[in-house]
């Protein structure tokens, strides 16, 4: 035969393949020869850590206006941890002074938040006039952070206990007209793919 190559494939590679099996013979095979070179039990596992949600863009800014999370909103009065006043709306911090609150300034993201729990559409409009100023920007390219990339889930080929890896070699394939003929896993050499007419690649 021709056209035949010997191929290097990852553990996440072979999970995207095993997830498609639905043989429980050839997933319990694939199973055994996957699970040594793709799970570890080690008692710590290296995982990348989810990233953190990214908070919607709340509906404070108009269309094309860009948000931002760390730009300062304003200035509260806090008393016994609830706001009793707002630099927004004319409190300032001599009149916070004089009521024995602590003046703190506040983000962005943290006017959204709260703006996301008012449901009053007299408050909202209120807060909107207050916060867009400060929060949202009319700059003709706002930078964007891309979405992160979805974690591929962590397949069952693992044992309880196990860590999963997605880049580590999983095993070397024979391809020949883009289909697998043979798998180092179970038997196959990169002679007998050379055999077949592969070639190393």
């Amino acid at each position: 035969g021709e056209g035949g190559s010997w191929d290097e494939y990852s553990c996440q590679t072979a999970a995207n393949y095993w997830t498609t099996v639905t043989d429980d013979n050839l997933r319990g095979h694939l199973e055994s020869a996957w699970q040594p070179s793709c799970c570890s039990s080690s008692p710590t596992p290296i995982a990348t850590p989810a990233p953190a949600p990214t908070p919607p863009v709340p509906t404070l800014c108009l269309a094309g206006e860009a948000w931002s999370n760390s730009t300062t909103a304003g200035q509260a009065c806090l008393k016994n941890g609830a706001s009793i006043g707002d630099s927004n709306f004319g409190y300032t911090q001599a009149k916070c002074d004089g009521e024995g609150g602590s003046w703190d300034e506040y983000s962005c993201q943290t006017a959204a938040n709260y703006w996301t729990t008012v449901t009053d559409d007299n408050l909202r409009g209120h807060l909107e006039s207050a916060w867009q100023p400060s929060c949202c920007s009319s700059s003709p390219t706002p930078i964007a952070t891309p979405a992160p990339a979805p974690t591929p889930p962590v397949p069952t080929l693992c044992l309880a206990g196990e860590a999963w890896s997605n880049s580590t070699t999983a095993g070397q394939a024979c391809l020949k007209n883009g289909a697998s003929i043979g798998d180092s896993n179970f038997g196959y050499t990169q002679a007998k793919c050379d055999g077949e007419g592969g070639s190393w690649d």
